[in-house]
């Protein structure tokens, strides 16, 4: 029987192969070249090299290790390469983050399973995930310098360069910080200096800060790849034993209790929201503000709730006590009693007031939420429900209607679409031109010869081709943006338009 629990050792302890040492040294280059350019543009397309650099380091140093990939560790590969990719298409920073942020989260899993020789999305997944982004990476966060000075070991010239290196880093926050107060303290010795420093000093300083990061960037990516298996334990005796069934349910008794006198005071409020009536003393950006991000927030403590009961409880022969499914029960369907009142409350308001980030980003996230609410209610009667699998499939697919589905300009086009029909009361030219993307020019443009908003449109359009924040080098690149910069164009040609 696969013991799902403990691990057998994948790799000797504290030997480096000259490849590993030469992947060491790649890392440091590749994390540097990152961080260098990354502090030119925020979520440029520099992070799309620094993904895939790793992500082909990654692949190379487990083909070189001999690690099996499997088909499914494939498939998670080719989604990380995909939500790099939508770099390309999406111009706006947010979702630029997040698909950047969950193409690293998956690549680093999916490092970690391979060389533990383990199935993806296992009952242990979230145990797996602290071991794969926490534990493993910052557990052989030294690993990196052992690998770098192990070809160094039997050299004794370059041993003694070495130590004079490492002696020479280590001076140097001291040196500069001294260096810095003497030169405050006295002019002639700060006239010296500069005479002797170049004259942009300051670069000097800064680079050699990236540099300091760049270590601390390509320590962790190697602590990832140094993933010991033998070491890796999915706390065993914490899943047999558990915390006492009395104690957990001591624990989430209080909060149930302020459910139910919550809905009990609230039934007219959550009547409300469900059938759309506007509550009398209310306005409707009163009404949906008040209270959306709070009960966002109890959802969100809700998942975490069930989590730790569900993690924490005792089994007897792998059964869960029948008073941890009724708290879970009652917690998952107070949660999406909730989550369906947030969300009817924002859809008045969105009707109202127009689209918005955030109004987008957190009604997706209330979604989000409400699956895996639904996923976990059938785990909870269902123990062989493959959870996991199909909580990742689902946020695969939230996470690309996200990131793929345009949403700057669905939220452009909306509101010009509202204010026209007359459900929105104002459109919001400014909350065009500083909160959206290069995807609402594409909008916009349609509307430029409008009778009732064309001046503002135009106006709008004008502000955008003259913007000297514009360029579309390959940093900011996407195709968004390329095709409003091609329409401006366009547009700026047929009205005579200078920049």
């Amino acid at each position: 029987m696969e013991d799902n629990l403990i691990y057998k050792p994948g790799l000797p302890e504290k030997e480096y192969s000259f490849f590993e040492s030469m992947t060491a040294l790649g890392l440091i280059i590749i994390s540097f070249v990152f961080v260098r350019l990354f502090s030119i543009i925020f979520m440029g397309n520099i992070t799309i090299v620094f993904n895939l650099g790793v992500m082909a380091l990654d692949i190379t140093y487990l083909s070189f290790k001999k690690y099996k990939i499997r088909t499914s560790h494939c498939i998670l590969f080719c989604l990380a390469v995909l939500f790099n990719i939508g770099f390309l298409i999406s111009s706006n920073t947010d979702i630029r983050l997040l698909s950047g942020a969950f193409s690293v989260l998956l690549t680093t899993y999916t490092v970690f399973i391979i060389i533990c020789g383990r199935k993806p999305f296992p009952d242990e997944f979230p145990l797996e995930m602290t071991e794969a982004v926490f534990k493993q990476p910052f557990g052989n966060f030294t690993e990196l310098g052992s690998a770098l000075k192990h070809p160094l070991k039997k050299n004794n010239a370059a041993v003694l360069m070495k130590n004079i290196a490492a002696g020479l880093v280590i001076a140097l926050p001291c040196t500069f910080i001294v260096g810095s107060l003497l030169m405050n303290a006295d002019n002639m010795f700060s006239d010296i200096i500069e005479n002797i420093l170049p004259e942009d000093s300051g670069e000097i300083i800064l680079i050699l800060f990236q540099a300091g990061f760049s270590v601390i960037f390509a320590c962790y990516l190697f602590g990832v790849m140094r993933t010991d298996a033998g070491k890796v334990r999915l706390n065993p005796k914490l899943n047999k034993k558990g915390i006492s069934a009395v104690t957990l349910y001591s624990a989430v008794t209080p909060v149930c209790i302020l459910y139910i006198i919550f809905f009990f005071v609230s039934l007219n409020y959550f009547i409300s929201a469900f059938s759309g009536v506007l509550p009398e003393g209310y306005s409707y950006a009163e009404y949906a503000r008040r209270g959306f991000f709070e009960l966002s927030a109890v959802s969100a403590i809700n998942l975490c709730i069930i989590s730790g009961l569900n993690l924490f409880c005792p089994r007897s022969d792998g059964r869960k006590p029948g008073g941890i499914k009724f708290f879970t029960v009652f917690i998952i369907v107070s949660s999406l009693v909730l989550i369906v009142t947030a969300l009817s409350k924002m859809v008045m308001y969105i009707g109202e007031n127009g689209l918005t980030h955030l109004r987008v980003y957190t009604s997706w996230f209330m979604v989000l939420l409400f699956i895996l609410f639904i996923f976990i209610l059938v785990k909870t009667y269902k123990p062989d429900y493959k959870m996991y699998i199909w909580m990742f499939v689902a946020f695969v697919i939230m996470l690309s209607g996200l990131c793929f589905s345009n949403i700057d300009y669905r939220i452009a086009g909306y509101n010009i679409k509202g204010y026209l029909n007359g459900s929105i009361s104002r459109l919001d030219i400014y909350h065009m031109s500083v909160e959206l993307s290069d995807a609402a020019v594409i909008a916009a443009i349609p509307y430029a010869d409008n009778e009732i908003i064309g001046d503002k449109i135009r106006e709008y359009l004008e502000y955008e081709y003259r913007n000297p924040e514009r360029n579309n080098d390959f940093h900011s690149f996407s195709l968004e943006s390329a095709l409003a910069e091609e329409l401006l164009e366009e547009y700026a040609g047929k009205q005579n338009i200078a920049r």
